[in-house]
């Protein structure tokens, strides 16, 4: 009902094919080449595609992308420290696992593709919402690299 029956199909066949023997070894080898050299690219070109940055115009959109990005990071990263402090490992640590826990990857754009092509976001939200999802994952490693210096 809400098109998502391509994954969940794939999956389903990744979990019958039999793990044993040669089979799984050189089904696995060769559509792992066709897929992280032809079709997750092209994915990629898709999704950039249908993203208008255009329609971001106006300090009212870019304060709605401000928003999200810190509500994602204040989110995850209090949610880290709260646990980190029970775990009793400290606030350096804690905050510098909290910024990885937001990058968002393939499966958001996934998601943010499959709700746009449902009519759910309209362009303006689908646009703040992968570039929140791109900025978040492209900072990440800068950002921990600065905070987190382990010890040597």
């Amino acid at each position: 009902m809400i098109g998502i029956h391509a994954l969940f199909g794939a999956f389903i066949i990744g979990i019958i094919i039999p793990k044993e023997g040669p089979f799984a070894g050189v089904l696995i080898e060769k559509i792992e080449d066709l897929i992280s050299s032809i079709f997750l690219p092209l994915y990629f070109v898709s999704s950039g595609l249908k993203t208008n940055i255009d329609t971001m115009s106006g300090p009212v959109s870019w304060g709605l992308l401000m928003l999200v990005i810190a509500t994602a990071y204040f989110g995850k990263i209090v949610e880290t420290i709260v646990i980190s402090m029970i775990l009793r490992i400290s606030t350096n640590e804690a905050v510098a696992l909290g910024f990885p826990m937001n990058t968002k990857g393939l499966v958001e754009i996934i998601v943010l593709n499959i709700g746009k092509d449902r009519g759910v976001l309209n362009d303006e939200s689908f646009a703040i919402l992968v570039t929140m999802a791109l900025f978040t994952t492209f900072v990440t490693a800068p950002i921990v690299t600065t905070i987190y210096k382990p010890a040597r």
